[in-house]
């Protein structure tokens, strides 16, 4: 027979099951919801990057002259296909620094789909070719780089070194470089080819030969003075002369050209 204490305690017990049975359903109805949340996320996030949404919408690049820009856009392997939020700037930078000839990258990624590169390129003083048609740039520490065929309309904008050893090319970049009166990349743009040069009182000497047909003989310590070649133009009153590098009276004159 039931007694009054059973009662209540089955009483107690379904109203005990009750709760509980409510709690599983809210805690089920609530994962149900994260679920469907994070389905849709999903399905938003698979859908926002396989759609053009997601592809880069302008490349910048500043700061290139050996390369040009898509040659360091190949280097960073981006085109107007890339996935820009897949593709961190460090990522990029690291690929880019990566190449002998950039010495350093700067990359912004903006959530506007626009990637800015900014690279500061190795210096380059000139290019040499071998007996087998192989072209090399040298660098601003004498040492030769290698330049591919569909390298070579970029290279012939620097000039052509002709007839110097490995160690006058190293002695060339350090002149070229002197702390004191680096030569300014718009004069080197103006020389078309570098040569050895005799002389009786020098037999160490370099021949310049100017894109305007000008030719200039110098020292290697005068070389600096070729930051002043405009304003030597300027007195010149024709075209195609030879002219001299004079350190003693820190000047450049015209010179009657060797025959």
């Amino acid at each position: 027979m039931e007694t009054i204490e059973d009662i209540v305690q089955e009483s107690i017990g379904k109203s005990s099951n009750r709760g509980k049975s409510k709690k599983e359903r809210r805690k089920k109805k609530r994962k149900k919801i994260r679920y469907i949340v994070f389905s849709l996320i999903l399905c938003f996030g698979v859908f926002y990057f396989i759609s053009d949404y997601a592809k880069v919408k302008r490349l910048y690049v500043t700061g290139n002259r050996f390369y040009d820009t898509n040659e360091v856009l190949s280097i960073a392997n981006l085109s107007y296909e890339t996935r820009y939020a897949l593709t961190p700037g460090f990522y990029i930078k690291w690929k880019l620094e990566r190449d002998p000839l950039i010495q350093q990258a700067n990359v912004t990624v903006n959530w506007n789909g626009t990637i800015a590169i900014q690279v500061v390129e190795e210096t380059i003083f000139g290019y040499i070719v071998n007996n087998d048609g192989q072209a090399f740039a040298i660098l601003k520490d004498g040492k030769k780089h290698e330049i591919q065929k569909e390298q070579l309309e970029s290279i012939v904008h620097y000039p052509l070194i002709s007839g110097l050893s490995d160690e006058n090319l190293t002695l060339l970049a350090k002149s070229f470089m002197n702390a004191e009166n680096p030569i300014k990349d718009k004069y080197l743009s103006m020389i078309s080819e570098i040569r050895p040069y005799a002389t009786s009182y020098d037999a160490n000497m370099l021949q310049l030969v100017m894109q305007d047909g000008n030719v200039i003989y110098s020292s290697y310590a005068g070389l600096g003075l070729l930051n002043y070649y405009t304003s030597v133009l300027e007195r010149l009153n024709s075209t195609h002369v030879c002219l001299i590098v004079q350190e003693s009276t820190n000047s450049i004159i015209s010179t009657e050209c060797p025959s």
